[in-house]
């Protein structure tokens, strides 16, 4: 993994920054080991007929890091803020399905017309643009976790630092050595604190593939996300039941200059069809 550029939800949006926020930080919805969906900070929700209105009812026993519990409000508040065009969220746009949030994103409209409300302390709604079948898978990306809005509100942008931060995962950040280490311990106050097998999780920014692989050889770190691929064959045959290959869901776009080299090409090539 890279150096995360914040650890702030509305911050980031690369896969490295990802591993330790989903470690954090728990939306309405959560996947299960298999990757199926399972209930988050939300227990239970309704979903109305036409597809458009989501009742979600919070756990009870759903708190942050520092013992204070996780509201609706919570919830509201972190969504009116990613789409603040102030925040400048480079992942705004996935939550585009909810009322108005195009609209809030553009500045056309005030945060307060965002389709997210808390009904009471353990009830929110979000209504929908229209039907959206996907929206509650939607809802277990780091655009849809809750913030704490009595932390964010005191210490500002400087609200993910140590010392300041505080989360309702499975984890809560403990230290951040730029270019070092990331330290996470866990998290007491998680609602399945029981259940979390690990006391603390490390994580070390490694920019460079064979880096990563060779601290993993000597036994440094546990996991390496990512190996050098012309090593592929070598760690089929040298370290089989170490390498995992699976399936991966990504976009990835290729941007040609055309306006120099290859502008005679495509004269050529045009010429040649006409």
């Amino acid at each position: 993994m890279g150096e995360p550029a914040s650890l702030d939800p509305h911050k980031i949006s690369g896969k490295w920054e990802n591993d330790v926020v989903g470690d954090l930080f728990e939306g309405l919805i959560t996947e299960a080991i298999d990757g199926t969906r399972i209930p988050g900070a939300a227990e239970s929700w309704e979903i109305s007929n036409d597809g458009t209105e989501y009742t979600f009812t919070l756990r009870s026993d759903a708190k942050w890091s520092d013992g204070e519990p996780v509201t609706a409000d919570d919830f509201v508040f972190a969504f009116q803020r990613i789409l603040d065009p102030a925040t400048a969220a480079n992942y705004a746009y996935l939550l585009y399905p909810i009322k108005n949030a195009e609209a809030v994103y553009a500045g056309e409209v005030d945060t307060s017309a965002l389709g997210v409300k808390a009904i009471d302390a353990t009830t929110l709604q979000i209504t929908l643009e229209r039907s959206t079948p996907y929206f509650l898978d939607q809802l277990s990306h780091y655009t849809a976790y809750p913030l704490p809005r009595h932390v964010v509100e005191e210490h500002g942008n400087e609200w993910s630092r140590p010392g300041n931060m505080v989360s309702n995962g499975a984890f809560q950040l403990e230290d951040w050595q730029s270019q070092t280490r990331i330290t996470a311990t866990r998290n007491p106050n998680f609602h399945d604190a029981d259940a979390v097998a690990l006391d603390e999780v490390v994580y070390f920014p490694i920019e460079e593939r064979n880096t990563a692989l060779n601290r993993f050889r000597a036994g440094e770190i546990d996991i390496a996300r990512e190996f050098p691929t012309q090593q592929y064959k070598w760690l089929q045959e040298n370290l089989p039941e170490a390498v995992q290959v699976a399936p991966y869901l990504g976009i990835y776009y290729y941007v040609f200059n055309a306006e120099m080299a290859m502008r005679p090409l495509i004269r050529v090539f045009v010429k040649h069809l006409a």
